[in-house]
């Protein structure tokens, strides 16, 4: 049955796929897998959703007092390496839009007279950050049951993001790869859990 149902990957389909291990980055991502005839092409759109309370230093575990918001969507190309579906060559871009609001204090510049002081006080700022990320994966995607799918996939890609905020010093969440505003080179490796509908 499960073999009967791969024969018809190249034929027109859709599937939808949950990424689940986004929600480490405190994200809920989906794909719509538009396949075609044409095995080398197979459109992905995968929209993305951020939301939750980080921290600058652990921003992939969900904690802290900084709020995240923000949306991705990212588009890319599957061609599928083989007539019955399996293995199969990725690559595309996704482009994020991010929104961290916090609250902290420190020295904070004002002018009076023409002349500028400082203050110690509390004061809330915004961190927005627009990335793009260039990726390329391989994959695999088996057919568990009738009409549901598990996809593993890893690979690269590189990273561009630009940021801005009131107090630039004081959030910078560019650390590590998985840091929203992180710029360079990324390892990328996921499973997809997913659904034939059409």
């Amino acid at each position: 049955m499960g073999q009967q149902k791969q024969t018809e990957q190249p034929k027109f389909g859709v599937n939808v796929f949950a990424q689940p291990l986004f929600a480490l980055n405190n994200a809920f991502k989906t794909e719509v897998e538009f396949n075609t005839r044409n095995k080398y092409l197979n459109v992905v759109l995968s929209p993305e959703i951020y939301g939750g309370q980080v921290d600058e230093k652990w921003s992939n575990k969900g904690e802290g007092t900084d709020k995240l918001t923000g949306f991705g969507i990212g588009l890319s190309n599957k061609m599928n390496l083989s007539t019955k579906g399996g293995p199969y060559l990725s690559y595309g871009l996704v482009y994020r839009n991010l929104q961290v609001n916090y609250n902290d204090e420190d020295y904070v510049p004002y002018e009076k007279d023409g002349l500028q002081f400082y203050e110690y006080r509390q004061f809330s700022d915004q961190l927005k950050i627009n990335s793009v990320l260039l990726n390329t994966t391989l994959g695999v995607q088996i057919f568990a049951l009738e009409n549901s799918m598990l996809d593993f996939y890893f690979g690269g890609g590189y990273k561009f993001s630009k940021k801005s905020s009131a107090f630039p010093e004081q959030r910078q969440y560019d650390q590590r790869p998985a840091s929203f505003a992180y710029n360079g080179f990324l390892f990328i490796a996921g499973i997809k859990i997913g659904f034939k509908i059409m």
